[in-house]
């Protein structure tokens, strides 16, 4: 899931068979049923949830384990504040693999409103190599693909996937 920063609402992205925001890419494996992945969490993160109205997402969500997976884009405050309202006091969400950047990895184990979620277990940060692709489960492999300059501390990376 990500957002449709136009109508403020979830939508997929990033996901086998499209591109970046959703294009048609071609034929690629369908994933399985009941599968949640989440591209970024915004600091509106429990009103976008709310708006998901399928039942096996809604049964995940009160089982504490909404998502297979996150996936960071980079460290604006926008795109990973809603992190602190999947810990305990919110969500209390189970541990959840967390893709990102090494960079990002450091940032959420360094803050002390994020480390604690690292330390708990809630975000299991999994650090990727940019440019090279990552086994993500045995239907996803993932690519974060740097845009930005190297010297900016916001290199973001462009997830795609095959």
């Amino acid at each position: 899931m990500g957002i449709d920063h136009a109508r403020d609402a979830p939508h997929p992205t990033s996901l086998p068979g499209t591109g970046a925001r959703g294009r048609r890419r071609g034929a690629r494996k369908a994933l399985p049923a009941e599968r949640y992945y989440l591209v970024d969490a915004t600091p509106d993160i429990t009103r976008q949830l709310d708006l998901i109205d399928e039942p096996a997402f809604r049964r995940r969500a009160g089982e504490r384990r909404p998502f297979d997976g996150i996936f960071l884009t980079h460290a604006h405050i926008g795109h990973y504040a809603g992190l602190a309202l999947l810990g305990r006091e919110g969500l209390g969400m189970e541990p959840t693999p967390t893709y990102c950047t090494q960079r990002m990895a450091d940032d959420l184990r360094g803050n002390g409103s994020w480390e604690l979620m690292v330390r708990e277990g809630q975000l299991d940060l999994r650090p990727v190599t940019p440019n090279g692709w990552t086994c993500i489960d045995d239907w996803i492999e993932a690519r974060a693909v740097l845009a930005g300059s190297s010297t900016s501390r916001t290199w973001s990376p462009t997830w795609t996937s095959r």
